[in-house]
């Protein structure tokens, strides 16, 4: 299960056992590099991405799997899908599609990342991880709801999924924003895609989403 960017394997928490009990599968999540507990690296890209997830299967010995993404897990579940057929029991696309990042989305993400920032201030000082969280996440809200490129009823962290940690005295996000911005400005993800997927597909989308498959 593959998360978005700006959010962690938190993100899939509380859907794994459920997935796991139902189907009687092990089921793995992971942080992708700059996000979550995973490492930081200047370098991030579709191909790096798709990398990483062979790497992954390849350490806990998956010669198949069935792959569920979201928005940037679709894209990297789907460009893996398309690399490495053989690999790919079934495909499990949300909110992604086959296109490139419209310019739009692009913007309203670069501003989101720009509110992120600026919801740390929002932080009591000498608060605990649970008052912070809470102050955080209603910065968030009403930030996010008022911002016009934003799409209407923005979707927002759980209180428990929001990627944030103590560091010192300060409260930081867990996610490279600098790198996570990069890959917005550079396009980073708008890659043809190329070859051949025949194994069982959804594609799942919102009716405020920014991506109509």
């Amino acid at each position: 299960m593959l998360h978005g960017r700006m959010n962690s394997k938190k993100t899939w928490k509380k859907f794994a056992p459920e997935i796991a009990e139902r189907t009687k599968r092990q089921v793995y999540i992971y942080d992708a590099r700059n996000h979550g507990d995973s490492s930081w690296d200047d370098e991030m890209d579709l191909d790096i991405l798709i990398d990483d997830l062979e790497e992954f299967m390849n350490d806990f010995d998956m010669e198949q799997a069935i792959l569920i993404g979201h928005s940037m897990g679709g894209k990297t579940a789907l460009a893996f899908a398309l690399k490495k057929p053989e690999a790919v029991e079934k495909l499990i696309v949300e909110d992604m599609d086959t296109k490139d990042y419209p310019e739009f989305a692009k913007q309203a993400h670069l501003g989101k990342i720009n509110i992120l920032r600026e919801s740390l201030t929002a932080i009591p000082a000498n608060a605990d991880e649970m008052t912070a969280r809470k102050a955080v996440l209603n910065f968030l809200q009403e930030k996010l709801n008022r911002d016009p490129m934003q799409p209407k009823k923005s979707s927002i962290y759980g209180l428990e999924e929001l990627p944030i940690k103590k560091e010192g005295n300060s409260y930081v996000w867990q996610a490279n924003l600098d790198i996570v911005e990069d890959t917005f400005v550079k396009d980073a993800f708008n890659k043809k895609l190329s070859g051949v997927y025949n194994g069982k597909s959804l594609f799942l989308y919102g009716k405020e989403s920014f991506f109509n498959v």
